[in-house]
C-alpha cells in the first residue's frame, strides 16, 4: 500500500513531467508480470485506438489480477453504425519460482495455454518462450530491446515524450505520457499510417482487490462514442453490463 500511496503522491506532484523511458519500462512490466499475486504496478483500465479506417474502445473489468471481462465498441470510418461487444475472459495464472526466473503458466477454460519465464530487476527485464526470448532494459537514459534490435530515446525538449527507433535508426512509434489524477495516459502513435493508441492505466496494490477511486477529468472521445465516460468506460446505460462483483 504505501508503494501505491507513493506513485499516487508522484503522479499528483508532477503533473506534466513523466519520464518517458521509465514509463515504457514500466508498460513492458505490466504487459508481462500483472498476473502474479504479489503484483504492485499499473494495470490497463481502459484503450481508444483509431487506426484511420475504424475506431476502436474498450473497458477492462477487474477481479484482483485477474480480467474478468472486456467490453468493446467502435466502428469502421465508412460506417455510421457503431457496435459493442462484451467478451467474457476465462483466463487465469499460476506463476512459481525456479532459480532465479519465475515461471508463468497461462490456463485458458483451465486448459494450458502458454507458459514463459522472466527475470525482472530494477532497470530490466528478461522473457522467454519456448526458443523465444527477449531482453528490455535502461541504459544511458535509453530504452533497449534486443528483440527486434530496438531502441527508446527522449524528445530532447520534451520529458514526457520518446521515439520509438528500429534497427536503422528510423523512428517508427512515438510515446507520449501524461497523468490525470493517479491515472497514466499512455499515447503510441504509429509514424506508417498514423494508427493511434492510447491507453488508460491505474495503479494497483496488491493486497486490494479494487483500483484507487479517481475523479474523472477530460479526454478526447470521438463525439459517437457518448456511451464511454471521459476515461473511455462504458457509461450507465444501453452499453452497460454487470458483472458479478
Amino acid at each position: 500500500m504505501k508503494k501505491v500511496i507513493l506513485i499516487l503522491s508522484i503522479l499528483a506532484l508532477d503533473v506534466f513531467a513523466v519520464d518517458c523511458i521509465r514509463a515504457t519500462f514500466n508498460a513492458y512490466v505490466m504487459l508481462y508480470t500483472i498476473y502474479s499475486e504479489d503484483y504492485e504496478g499499473l494495470r490497463t483500465d481502459s484503450m481508444y485506438v483509431d487506426k484511420g479506417s475504424s475506431i476502436y474502445a474498450s473497458k477492462d473489468y477487474w477481479t484482483g489480477n485477474h480480467l474478468d471481462s472486456v467490453i468493446e465498441y467502435g466502428k469502421s470510418s465508412d460506417s455510421e453504425e457503431w457496435e459493442n461487444r462484451v467478451n467474457l475472459m476465462n483466463r487465469t495464472a499460476t506463476v512459481t519460482q525456479e532459480g532465479d526466473l519465475k515461471k508463468y503458466t497461462i490456463l485458458d477454460d483451465g486448459e494450458i495455454d502458454s507458459e514463459y519465464f522472466i527475470f525482472l530487476d530494477k532497470d530490466s527485464l528478461y522473457y522467454k518462450e519456448g526458443i523465444e526470448d527477449d531482453t528490455i532494459y535502461i541504459k544511458n537514459d535509453t530504452l533497449h530491446r534486443d528483440h527486434g534490435e530496438e531502441t527508446i530515446v527522449k524528445d530532447a525538449d520534451n520529458e514526457n515524450k520518446c521515439y520509438d527507433k528500429d534497427r536503422d535508426n528510423n523512428v517508427w512509434m512515438t510515446y507520449e505520457y501524461e497523468t490525470r489524477g493517479d491515472t497514466l495516459i499512455q499515447k503510441r502513435t504509429h509514424q506508417d499510417g498514423g494508427k493511434v493508441l492510447i491507453t488508460f492505466m491505474v495503479p494497483v496494490d496488491s493486497n486490494s482487490t479494487t483500483t484507487i477511486q479517481r475523479k474523472v477529468r477530460p479526454a478526447i472521445i470521438p463525439e459517437k462514442a457518448k456511451h464511454f465516460d471521459l476515461l473511455g468506460r462504458p457509461t450507465k446505460g444501453k452499453y452497460t453490463v454487470d458483472f458479478l462483483k
